[in-house]
């Protein structure tokens, strides 16, 4: 029952620090958490293990609502909401240099309201990672993306499941 802010304008910042939850330990669990405004991400995934996201609210980042890269595994999110993400509303993105694939995550009923840049859900790069009972709407790009992007350096993806939902 905690509630992160920050300002909801001004400049993207991408070093960890700029996140505004950085999730980064084995077996980490946050739950009912809402994050108002983020120079970066609102919660940033990075390398954990075995983590639970459950009830976490994001909104107006600069940056992805949720993202979760470097590796990051075997993890679920639960009853996420994002509005207005800076970038995409829940990514899981792997990169080649981080030399580790993100692998094993599960995302149940996100709801992703909005984003000023990017897509509602992605995967760009990850293996064995499910999205259940997605709910987008009015995002600037794709409603669901599953791609590599040799452009960014990112690895591909094998084994994405996306289990119904709605795109508006």
């Amino acid at each position: 029952n905690m509630t992160f802010g920050a300002n909801q304008t001004g400049p993207r910042y991408t070093a960890l620090e700029q996140h505004k939850l950085v999730i980064g330990g084995n077996y980490d669990s946050v739950s009912t958490v809402t994050i108002n405004g983020s120079a970066g991400a609102g919660v940033f995934v990075n390398g954990a293990g075995w983590f639970n996201l459950s009830g976490v609210t994001v909104k107006n980042s600069r940056a992805d609502g949720i993202h979760m890269t470097n590796g990051a595994h075997d993890g679920t999110v639960t009853n996420a909401v994002i509005n207005n993400a800076g970038d995409d509303g829940i990514a899981v993105v792997s990169y080649i240099p981080d030399g580790a694939i993100c692998r094993n995550i599960t995302v149940n009923n996100p709801i992703v309201n909005g984003t000023t840049w990017g897509r509602g859900v992605s995967v760009v790069g990850g293996q064995n990672i499910t999205y259940n009972n997605v709910k987008i709407s009015n995002t600037n790009a794709a409603g669901i993306y599953i791609a590599a992007e040799p452009s960014y350096n990112t690895m591909g993806v094998n084994g994405v499941i996306v289990n119904g939902g709605t795109v508006t």
